[in-house]
């Protein structure tokens, strides 16, 4: 049934005829939408909806032809297509496009579609780690759908507002945003949506002595989501799994279930999840003493960050290389490191904890004028070349 969709939609963007081109269109862009996200078939949907696009853009129409405005239906192409490149780890693509959108989205007078736009543009602040931004986008968005009645569109910004909660490390109010969204899914027996709840209020219990607590709820989500055979969520809860096991100590299941989720990133093409899995991974490869793996995935995790603005998931891998040139005693570039990873404030008490304690441990080795200057170089030093001097530093070392 599926197939025909694309079949379908495929035919649509090679009419000539721009009325039926554009009802088509608008037809099955909303059903390819939820396909590609539920199949997490995202280069897939970049391509078609880029056709789709291209397709509006012939009729050399900006305004209502006929029974169908193609002005609305090119703005719906664009906010799919942007959700899809978001998943692709095209973070600045899909804030510019949104941020051009919605003056004209608010002048169309079209609180669907913006609601929908803000759905997208919220997580895309978050991954560049512009949190306000992020709030206001995501909050808009669920007052937009609450005033609609559309209780079931409200739990992707939700979700969202849970996921930057636990970014800023408010976990009682991340519970209370999933457990909104919970309510809802269970309503409606929504699947998928209860997969990524349960997953997500597992991270709220982060530390050693939550660990039960957390996989508690990923063992609910794995089994859901290996009934449905959702690729994507295995991955995203066997990742999380793996933190839970090196948490509780055991660095070679941890190592297991980051390998098994990360294949199955790759697989999927899910590049902002490979940046993550691989930068999480390297704690667990520091740990077991394998520093050339370590430095390998960092090289590749942080070169995925350049690629795809990945700022906030930079700050992680930037935390691991600051931890690997320790072991290999480059205490100059570590420390360096450390200093702009603590200046700042987007950092999580995570990476805090392991940035003081290896600038406490380089004031032993280093002298007092070094220690001073490296730090006074890891905080005057831009993201961009901070992440590009650790790469060339990483892939030097054999």
């Amino acid at each position: 049934a599926w197939r025909y969709q694309i079949e379908r939609m495929g035919r649509a963007i090679e009419i000539t005829d721009i009325e039926e081109r554009a009802v088509l269109l608008e037809r099955y862009v909303p059903v390819l939408t939820a396909y590609f996200d539920r199949r997490s078939l995202f280069w897939e949907g970049q391509r078609i909806f880029q056709q789709g696009l291209s397709a509006l853009q012939r009729t050399k129409a900006t305004q209502a032809n006929g029974p169908l405005p193609l002005q609305r239906l090119s703005f719906e192409i664009q906010i799919a297509q942007a959700d899809v490149g978001l998943h692709l780890g095209r973070v600045y693509e899909a804030k510019e496009s949104l941020c051009a959108l919605l003056p004209q989205l608010r002048a169309l007078d079209s609180p669907q579609q913006l609601a929908a736009a803000l759905t997208v543009l919220g997580p895309a602040h978050l991954r560049a780690g512009e949190y306000e931004a992020s709030a206001q986008c995501l909050l808009e968005a669920v007052s937009l759908y609450e005033q609609m009645g559309l209780r079931l569109e409200s739990t992707v910004p939700l979700i969202n507002l849970g996921l930057l909660s636990s970014r800023q490390e408010m976990y009682d109010q991340s519970r209370q945003y999933y457990q909104r969204a919970v309510a809802i899914y269970t309503d409606v027996g929504y699947t998928l949506g209860l997969i990524r709840c349960l997953s997500n209020l597992g991270s709220t219990y982060p530390g050693k002595a939550r660990v039960a607590q957390a996989v508690a709820y990923y063992e609910q989500a794995y089994q859901i989501a290996v009934e449905s055979n959702n690729q994507f969520w295995i991955g995203i809860i066997l990742s999380n799994m793996g933190d839970c096991a090196f948490v509780a100590g055991d660095p070679y299941e941890a190592k297991a279930k980051f390998a098994a989720g990360l294949a199955i990133f790759r697989e999927l093409g899910e590049m902002r999840w490979v940046t993550v899995a691989l930068a999480d991974s390297s704690f667990v490869y520091i740990a077991l003493g394998e520093l050339s793996t370590a430095a390998a995935h960092l090289g590749e995790s942080l070169a995925l960050v350049l690629q795809h603005q990945l700022v906030v998931d930079g700050i992680q891998a930037l935390t691991a290389s600051a931890l690997v040139l320790q072991q290999w005693g480059q205490w100059e570039p570590a420390a360096a490191i450390a200093a702009h990873v603590l200046a700042d404030e987007r950092t999580r008490s995570g990476a805090r904890q392991h940035c003081h304690a290896l600038l406490q441990a380089a004031a032993d080795i280093m002298s007092t004028a070094a220690w001073d200057a490296a730090q006074f170089r890891g905080r005057s030093t831009p993201f961009t070349q901070m992440v590009q001097s650790t790469i060339e530093i990483l892939g030097g070392e054999k």
